[in-house]
């Protein structure tokens, strides 16, 4: 369901018609294609009833970082290295990642060129797909490329009782939970709504450029300041960056990981959880 966006990065987006031109070309097994579906637990029996063809499942709740508290955090390199290794996926170059949700959240693929080596594909003729061998013992660690593409809670609450100078902080969440309309939502003090809903169209596509520059100037969102990408669990925040990419906003942004999830258990001082009823 991914729009075509001709002002998008072409390495990022890509579209249903583009796929299918992919799954019909003969296998190559030097610069492969794997399909990635992401999400939780409960969409893993809807995976295995229907996914795309040459799909594995990335599962958040298992592909994360099991000693924190908060849901779906992000893995450390053990964790995400073990991981990959049961999808038959492994750390080398020359292969293209489709990544896609399991659940609606926005209808767009993400085109990524992973650096990563997937491992020998080779072709079920029953139902004509390609699958993926688990790699060798000999699996290198993955490393974290840039730890400052997420903030931590400790330096976003810094950022904050500064008055938000460095940064912008976006929040996906609905206006709803950004009010904080039910017990336990809020949001942010200083964060800016920005809603999945308002970035994508009737389809469910991301919004085309112009349209996409203009959902993101009413929400106020500057496009030289550097931002922090925020939702309920640091998951759909990645639309965010999504949108910013499609918008051509060159801005520097980080993934707050814990998201509300953890902001709302974490700040403790007066003033640092904002709701509806402090607006009125």
């Amino acid at each position: 369901m991914a729009t075509a966006l001709a002002d998008a990065d072409e390495s990022i987006l890509i579209t249903p018609a583009e796929l299918h031109v992919i799954f019909k070309s003969p296998i190559d097994h030097e610069n492969r294609v794997v399909c990635i579906a992401a999400g939780r637990n409960a969409a893993s029996a809807s995976f295995e009833s229907c996914h795309l063809p040459n799909s594995v499942f990335f599962n958040l709740d298992e592909i994360r970082d099991t000693t924190s508290r908060y849901p779906v955090m992000l893995p450390t390199c053990q964790v995400f290295t073990a991981a990959m290794k049961r999808l038959g996926i492994r750390a080398t170059r020359g292969d293209t990642f489709i990544v896609y949700d399991t659940v609606e959240a926005g209808g767009h693929l993400l085109r990524s060129p992973s650096g990563l080596d997937i491992g020998t594909l080779w072709a079920q003729k029953r139902t004509g797909t390609q699958q993926l061998s688990a790699p060798d013992d000999a699996t290198p660690m993955y490393r974290v490329a840039d730890a400052a593409r997420t903030i931590a809670f400790e330096e976003l609450r810094h950022c904050v009782l500064d008055g938000c100078r460095q940064y912008q902080i976006l929040d996906s969440r609905s206006e709803d939970c950004f009010l904080g309309k039910a017990v336990g939502d809020g949001h942010i003090p200083g964060a800016l709504s920005v809603p999945v809903a308002c970035l994508v169209d009737s389809c469910k596509n991301l919004l085309p450029r112009p349209e996409m520059r203009a959902a993101l100037e009413d929400a106020g969102v500057d496009e030289n300041k550097p931002a922090v990408l925020s939702c309920n669990t640091g998951v759909t925040a990645s639309i965010l960056w999504l949108a910013l990419k499609v918008a051509g906003y060159d801005v520097k942004a980080r993934l707050y990981d814990g998201s509300w999830s953890e902001w709302k258990d974490r700040a403790e001082e007066q003033g640092l959880i904002v709701c509806h009823r402090d607006l009125l």
